[in-house]
């Protein structure tokens, strides 16, 4: 799970998006489906000490089963909830910039870095030493840099074909 936690941090540093209007994020919004999924762009405490004291319940629902790995739809059943008001929830989380729209992480799918991504962000740099204390950032950026299976990068065993 460690290579999936470092996959979400490099997601979370996507800096390649400027202002949006309000009717181009609801206009995306009108596409989801219920295969979807959502990637926090900020950390669950931080989502629900911004949230009002008498606000419903079911944002802190949807974020204790939270993961980036679960559709939309195993979200809902996972929350009780409809996929409809799941659908609502992350539509509210993308347009107050705490959550992105994306296929759910998957380990038969190839995450790449950029090859034209720079990085020369020390913030950067500090975020990852202290959200993973001892591995290097190039380093990391670094492994992501080759086309590889999420699933071999978690198990390398399951890439090495037997002779």
């Amino acid at each position: 799970m460690k290579e999936i936690k470092l996959l979400i941090f490099l997601l979370r540093f996507r800096k390649d998006a400027s202002f949006i209007e309000p009717r181009e994020i609801h206009r995306c919004l009108e596409v989801l489906r219920p295969y979807h999924a959502i990637l926090l762009l900020v950390e669950k405490d931080e989502i629900l000490t911004h949230l009002n004291m008498d606000s419903s319940s079911t944002i802190p629902r949807v974020l204790q089963v939270y993961s980036p790995l679960k559709s939309l739809q195993t979200l809902a059943a996972d929350a009780d909830l409809t996929l409809t008001h799941i659908i609502e929830v992350a539509s509210h989380l993308v347009y107050w910039a705490y959550a992105a729209i994306i296929y759910p992480l998957c380990e038969t799918n190839i995450y790449i870095v950029a090859p034209d991504l720079l990085i020369t962000s020390a913030s950067m740099d500090d975020a990852f030493n202290d959200s993973f204390p001892g591995l290097s950032l190039s380093q990391t950026l670094s492994d992501f840099s080759q086309p590889i299976p999420l699933g071999e990068r978690i198990n390398p065993v399951l890439g090495k074909k037997e002779v």
